[in-house]
């Protein structure tokens, strides 16, 4: 066998026959425990097993001529063992199933693994001949797939290429605080003793304010002070005893004594201790079963269930679903390695300078060329009432995020009828004045990883939390502009996000219509997917001020969305370090309820590019999608590259940013219709890229109109839960 230096070779082999078993090399320094119950030779299967610290590695190999049923059973109890030991795994070799041919088999035996959360990283065929490339040599594991580099070596060391696994750690290195957590507790008696002290506090000086920074300054400060009094920051150790919740007192005693009872036979080396453990390791396996199957039955009840709130935060509670929010002490961007106040200040300092640049009066006017004549009836803001303040604040979501000044929003609301008088008091001096508080406008930003390479820092987003009391002044002000767009039809059909009746399943449904139309109707149809770059982020306010003058509003309505944007500051806080303030020049606030209303007002305009040719536009926020029909290829593709040359021009001047190589574009045509197309698509300079299916608002559309993409899609997506609901 294959020796290598400073490597020790351990194996199972075949008894009394020639060649055949399962090998691994490990490093002589490495200390390992081989699990006999995954190390075996049988006529369907043969593996190797070992355990090395919180990690099983595994080696397989299964015959072509094997039944399947015998080698699946035998992986679903691997996989079964590997989640309930909540250790991270790599299983390789040789499968002979090959998984580009899409039958019953590969589906079988692909929904299997991903039902426990594993995944095969090879995607390259294994095995070449002159007929046939074949996928039969897999690495599947349950690691982070980001930190992984995987694939297939061009070697005619045997019929089957080698294939190969490593983790990546020479461009990214992270280090994570789990010594202490600091939270904010929240209790019914520290809610009551908040409540008595508010209730004992004169705040009737903020009506002696006439100024909307005064009033609201001096409610702040005594709120703040208060609120810290009775909600504090703590911070502390995790519990050593932390565990999964079915497992009771008495399960955890039974396993302490299984553990004691593999120390006995790892002492002894005698069978007998071996089987006495194996008997009560089994014993217990059934127990912690059944409990955890007992518990997930309790959080589904059936009466619990008909709130579909309280089975959306139980599911994502069983599913861990958590965004993933960068939580990391230390960041290696392009080689260089920031901590700490560095990393943060690096951070918050790229988030502000994605910003545009303010612009001259004539660039101005050139972002305005298509939009609608000016709308002559303006907007009023008239001052709002006690009731109109309460119930608005009642309606934002109860959120257990901290704002700038460190407060979550529940103790808030549990004293609203007592602050509410106030509060109106606040909102109508804004309304009056047409200014929006200057406190209100600092976001506390916290940085989300879309995926992707960890060391480019154009992967990683802000996510911005506002101040508790700003939510309710903004969802008043929207309201006021959102009934005087919906008065004067002024938000095009075509726009289907953060509107109310709209949704993206309206969305999806038209652009659905759309194309089946075209088919029907015996019409080639080229779809374009726009990708706009950091939508949000390169909004020019001077530009966004003056559309909004041609929808009518104007007056202190303006001035106090222009203060609303003009003043707004941010720091970017991840554990316990926090950057310096910086000033926000443009975009508008992710996160906040007037942004997204204000984004869809900037490109409201983008569906009036192409007045002159007859073309359908999909939006959903800052996605969009251009649909063109026609009988002749080349007309079409004519028509396709006109609207790209005006798309170009609008978005170059409102300041918005398109990735060319990342827009794509669907031709949809019948099946049976062969049709070459006969000029690329150019944007920016580029040819768009044509593909066979695009995934848009969730779903995967395809050129022919077939759905089973989209349902292997789901199919693979819930069978990496399912053996959590089963």
């Amino acid at each position: 066998y294959f020796i290598l230096p400073d490597y020790n070779h351990i194996s199972v082999d075949r008894a009394g026959k020639r060649g055949g078993g399962v090998a691994m090399l490990l490093k002589k320094d490495m200390r390992y425990e081989l699990l006999e119950q995954f190390s075996i030779i049988t006529e369907w299967y043969e593996i190797f097993t070992v355990l090395v610290n919180d990690t099983i590695f595994s080696v397989v190999y299964r015959p072509p001529s094997a039944a399947f049923a015998p080698f699946i059973q035998w992986f679903d109890e691997l996989c079964g063992f590997v989640n309930e030991h909540n250790c991270r795994s790599y299983i390789a070799g040789d499968f002979n199933i090959d998984l580009f041919t899409g039958g019953d088999l590969q589906f079988a035996f692909t929904t299997q693994f991903q039902s426990f959360g594993f995944s095969n990283v090879i995607k390259n065929p294994t095995r070449v001949t002159s007929t046939r490339a074949s996928l039969l040599d897999l690495f599947i594991t349950n690691h982070e797939l980001s930190v992984l580099s995987a694939g297939v070596i061009s070697s005619d060391i045997s019929d089957h290429l080698p294939i190969f696994i490593s983790v990546e750690k020479r461009h990214f290195r992270q280090r994570y605080i789990s010594s202490t957590i600091t939270y904010q507790p929240i209790t019914q008696h520290q809610l009551d003793a908040f409540r008595y002290a508010i209730e004992h506090t004169n705040l009737s000086v903020i009506f002696e304010s006439r100024s909307v920074d005064d009033a609201y300054n001096s409610f702040l400060d005594l709120y703040i002070q208060i609120y810290g009094k009775y909600f504090p920051s703590k911070t502390v150790k995790p519990s050593k005893n932390s565990r999964k919740p079915w497992v009771t007192p008495k399960l955890l005693t039974m396993i302490r004594t299984k553990n004691n009872l593999y120390g006995q036979f790892l002492k002894s080396r005698k069978n007998s201790k071996l089987d006495i453990f194996k008997k009560y390791r089994n014993k217990l396996t059934s127990k912690l079963r059944q409990a955890k199957k007992d518990y997930y039955i309790n959080m589904f009840n059936i009466d619990d269930l008909r709130q579909s709130d309280v089975m959306w935060q139980r599911l994502k509670t069983l599913l861990n679903y958590k965004p993933q929010v960068f939580m990391s002490v230390e960041l290696n961007i392009n080689g260089c390695i920031m901590s700490g106040t560095d990393m943060v200040n690096a951070f918050n300092s790229h988030f502000v300078n994605h910003t545009s640049s303010s612009v001259s009066t004539t660039t101005v006017n050139n972002a305005l060329q298509c939009m609608p004549s000016p709308l002559p009836n303006s907007i009023f803001l008239f001052p709002s009432d006690v009731s109109d303040v309460y119930n608005i604040f009642m309606s934002l979501n109860n959120s257990r995020s901290i704002d700038a000044y460190n407060m979550q929003i529940k103790p808030a609301m549990y004293v609203l009828d007592i602050l509410v008088p106030y509060l109106t008091y606040i909102f109508n001096l804004a309304l009056e004045s047409g200014e929006f508080p200057i406190k209100m406008q600092i976001a506390k930003v916290g940085v989300l990883h879309k995926g992707g390479d960890l060391t480019n820092i154009n992967n990683f987003r802000p996510i911005s939390i506002l101040p508790v009391f700003s939510k309710p002044l903004e969802k008043l002000v929207s309201n006021i502009i959102v009934s005087h767009l919906e008065k004067y039809l002024l938000i095009t059909h075509s726009q289907f996000g953060f509107r109310k009746s709209y949704s993206t399943e309206l969305a999806l449904l038209k652009q659905k219509e759309i194309i089946l139309r075209a088919l029907d109707n015996h019409l080639l149809t080229i779809g374009i997917y726009l990708d706009f770059s950091k939508a949000f982020d390169t909004i020019n306010h001077n530009v966004l001020i003056a559309k909004l003058e041609y929808y009518g509003i104007r007056g202190k309505t303006l001035s106090l969305l222009q203060s609303y944007l003009q003043n707004r500051t941010q720091f970017v806080s991840i554990l316990n370090f926090k950057s310096d303030i910086s000033k926000i020049t443009n975009c508008v606030p992710q996160g906040s309820i007037l942004g997204p209303l204000l984004f869809i007002l900037y490109i409201n305009d983008i569906v009036n590019v192409n007045r002159d040719l007859k073309v359908e536009l999909i939006i959903y926020a800052d996605d969009s999608s251009i649909f063109f029909s026609d009988k002749d290829i080349r007309t079409l593709v004519t028509k396709c590259n006109s609207v790209l040359d005006l798309v170009e021009k609008w978005t170059n001047d409102n300041h918005l940013k398109l990735n060319s190589q990342k827009t794509k574009a669907i031709f949809f045509k019948s099946q049976l219709v062969t049709v070459m197309i006969p000029n690329p698509l150019i944007l920016n300079n580029e040819e768009i890229a044509f593909v066979d299916t695009i995934k848009t608002l969730g779903v995967w559309f395809t050129n022919s109109m077939s759905w089973n993409k989209h349902v292997d899609y789901l199919s693979s997506k819930l069978s990496k839960t399912v053996g959590l609901l089963t």
